[in-house]
């Protein structure tokens, strides 16, 4: 096997675990459904994992933690399309709501 088949293979690896995990997120939530789009996600979640993570550490991550990091992923790219869809007098409104916190 040649080193660029042995790559795409161990891309594959990390591709499936997280597909597994947020189709699961899609089939559960109707908001990430109507906000997200999944292929988008798996391939970012892909390639940040592959960045960041030998494949050693990424199969010793136990799944309860990767669903949680791709949960609050999810959440975080579900949030940041709801702000683009507010009206500029929205966003201020937001904004001044955070501000008091």
């Amino acid at each position: 096997m040649n080193e660029t088949s042995q790559q795409i293979d161990i891309t594959e690896v990390y591709r499936i675990r997280i597909a597994n995990i947020v189709n699961q997120f899609m089939q559960d939530n109707r908001a990430f459904r109507e906000r997200l789009n999944a292929m988008e996600i798996i391939n970012s979640m892909t390639q940040s994992m592959r960045e960041i993570v030998s494949l050693n550490e990424f199969l010793a991550i136990a799944d309860v933690e990767l669903t949680r990091r791709i949960g609050q992923r999810m959440a975080i790219e579900g949030l940041a399309g709801l702000l683009s869809d507010l009206t500029p007098e929205q966003l201020l409104a937001f904004d001044e709501a955070v501000a008091r916190r």
